[in-house]
């Protein structure tokens, strides 16, 4: 799945702006996950543009450019979030793992990043 930044939304603010450390007007990302908050709003996880981080963003800033969904993800949900992710990245902790810098989590985010990527570009 692929989108494009159509707008830049600050959640503290709660307003538009031009620029942004993590996004880009116009620019295409690849979608490595969807959080939906039952009632509340759609996140998509994407690698913002320090090219590294994967963060969550609200998908009001983006249009969808390709709609086809990786064949790795999976659908779980868990009290009020319905998630669109990779299997192993489902797994309870997985996140925190990662962003601890845990090396198995490390690895793991990169095969399933990768074959995001090669599904999303085919």
């Amino acid at each position: 799945m692929i989108v494009r930044c159509v707008n830049i939304f600050n959640e503290h603010t709660k307003e538009f702006q031009e620029t942004s450390r993590s996004l880009t007007i116009g620019k295409e990302y690849i979608v490595l996950e969807v959080d939906v908050v039952t009632s509340r709003r759609v996140n998509y996880r994407l690698i913002s543009d320090d090219g590294h981080t994967p963060a969550l963003f609200n998908s009001k800033q983006f249009e969808i450019v390709n709609n086809k969904i990786p064949s790795n993800w999976i659908v779980y949900q868990i009290g009020e979030l319905l998630s669109f992710t990779a299997k192993s990245w489902s797994e309870l902790g997985f996140w925190e793992d990662y962003f601890n810098m845990v090396s198995e989590a490390i690895d793991t985010y990169e095969r399933e990043k990768e074959f995001i990527f090669k599904e999303s570009m085919s």
